[in-house]
């Protein structure tokens, strides 16, 4: 019969012990309301305490989950470094193969073209090995159809028997070993293009060949001067005497160039005795 009214009163507001004891109206009801009070109060106190845990468990369980969002975000930051350094271990790798890869083409071009060098130079050698032998051969004969008779020839300043046929330095020492010759036939000596070329001592042209006939010489002038010592002028950009000519020393028989097989001006100058080269320097 009281619990509606009890129920009602709970809803309206909590009942508290005088609450109850006034609203009472025997001391059975009075027993029963206490007892259910008492019940109330064990309750609300559990579901403190539950609330109370609840609410811990709450706060722990947030500040265990921004310690979880803290190390995700720790974890997605090393896993994009991470990201980043293969990355640019990737980008270094494929600059070091498309590096590789240029330099394995370079060298194999290079090979390529030293082969080629190889095969010309050679080719180039040979030609120049045939064209020794063939000037040899016509110097041997002029001088075996019309020798010149071993005699003095006019003092020089230089000491030998021959004046230097152009004054300059020496570019290229005799039988310098090159890469397409073992043995430099003269030496080379630097001067402007166009300059004079002298006759080295007194004798007879022998040879005249232009840059289509001695082929590395460019143009070639060859003066007999005894019946085995001769001298020989290369690359002359042209000639300033005749075959068969009797010339003088000093007398001009050519002048500088950069013909046939020559990467700059200068004189190429021979000595050769009965055909084969000698050391310029024995006789200026």
């Amino acid at each position: 019969m009281f619990w509606p009214r009890l129920v009602a009163q709970y809803e309206s507001d909590r009942p508290d012990l005088v609450t109850v004891v006034l609203n009472s109206d025997g001391f059975a009801e009075l027993l029963e309301r206490a007892a259910f009070v008492r019940r109330i109060a064990q309750n609300d106190r559990e579901i403190v305490g539950a609330v109370r845990r609840a609410k811990r468990d709450a706060q722990a369980a947030s500040v265990a989950l921004a310690s979880l969002e803290n190390s995700q975000r720790r974890s997605v930051a090393a896993l994009d470094a991470r990201r980043t350094r293969i990355a640019e271990v990737r980008r270094v790798v494929a600059t070091s193969r498309t590096a590789q890869s240029r330099a394995r083409d370079a060298r194999r071009d290079l090979l390529l073209r030293v082969r080629v060098s190889r095969v010309r130079l050679e080719s180039e050698v040979r030609v120049l090995q045939r064209r020794q032998a063939a000037i040899a051969r016509t110097l041997n004969t002029a001088q075996a159809t019309q020798p010149i008779p071993a005699g003095p020839l006019p003092a020089t300043t230089g000491g030998g028997m021959m004046i230097w046929p152009v004054n300059g330095p020496i570019t290229s020492p005799f039988c310098e070993r090159r890469s397409y010759e073992a043995c430099h036939p003269g030496l080379d000596i630097g001067v402007p293009e166009g300059t004079p070329i002298r006759a080295a001592a007194n004798g007879r042209v022998v040879l005249l060949q232009p840059t289509a006939a001695s082929g590395g010489y460019g143009n070639y002038t060859c003066v007999q001067h005894t019946a085995t010592l001769s001298s020989c002028y290369a690359h002359q950009q042209r000639f300033g005497t005749s075959i068969g000519a009797q010339v003088r020393q000093g007398q001009v028989i050519g002048y500088v160039g950069n013909t046939g097989h020559s990467f700059g001006a200068h004189l190429h100058f021979e000595v050769r005795v009965s055909g084969a080269i000698s050391n310029p320097l024995n006789y200026l």
